[in-house]
């Protein structure tokens, strides 16, 4: 009798003793994974205190360009204001101002380069990879005659009329056209530059 009372003990103690420990263990789980989501939510809680405030910062190679109608009529018309100064010089008989001719070709090369570059960015046009950079070796005896085939060419720019509507260039044929003429005054430009400063130290030297 006792040890069947032994025995009943035995069975009443471990069916009460297992749900206990069931119990404990799946609190003890609760609460850790309750900790580690606390301290998770408590961790993006920290960075986005930290993050207030702050700027956002864009790398300047990543950035996207950017260009204005500001910029596009700013460059358009000092090109040919550039290319006025020197007309008039030219119209007034008086011998070549090689200083002057120099700052011009500078100013309008600076210019073409600017537009031909914002055409590029736009994606109007592509890159002439079969284009040949071809820098005449102009004489300062020759530099009148290479100053009327610049504004030649300036003025086939001018008229070009992808310049009279530029943010919405859908004439493909025109872009093109203005990409050629930029090269040319790119090129032609350089040329009369590089003529007048020789010029200008051959006047110097001579002195």
């Amino acid at each position: 009798m006792q040890s069947l009372l032994r025995a009943f003990s035995r069975c009443l103690l471990t069916a009460l003793i297992l749900p206990l420990g069931l119990l404990l263990i799946s609190y003890t789980n609760a609460s850790a994974q309750r900790q580690t989501r606390d301290e998770r939510d408590l961790a993006v809680r920290e960075r986005q205190l930290r993050s207030i405030g702050k700027a956002v910062r864009v790398e300047p190679d990543i950035a996207p360009p950017r260009v204005t109608l500001g910029q596009v009529k700013d460059d358009y018309e000092g090109l040919q204001l550039a290319n006025n100064n020197v007309l008039n010089m030219i119209s007034m008989g008086n011998a070549p101002d090689y200083r002057l001719i120099e700052e011009a070709a500078s100013e309008i090369k600076k210019r073409a380069g600017r537009l031909k570059s914002y055409m590029l960015i736009l994606q109007m046009v592509r890159e002439n990879e079969s284009r040949r950079k071809s820098l005449m070796d102009i004489e300062p005896a020759a530099i009148k005659e290479s100053l009327m085939t610049l504004d030649g060419a300036i003025a086939r720019l001018v008229d070009n009329p992808i310049f009279k509507n530029f943010n919405r260039v859908t004439d493909a044929d025109g872009a093109i056209k203005a990409r050629d003429e930029l090269d040319d005054i790119i090129d032609l430009s350089e040329g009369i530059r590089r003529s007048a400063r020789r010029a200008l130290k051959l006047a110097r030297a001579s002195k």
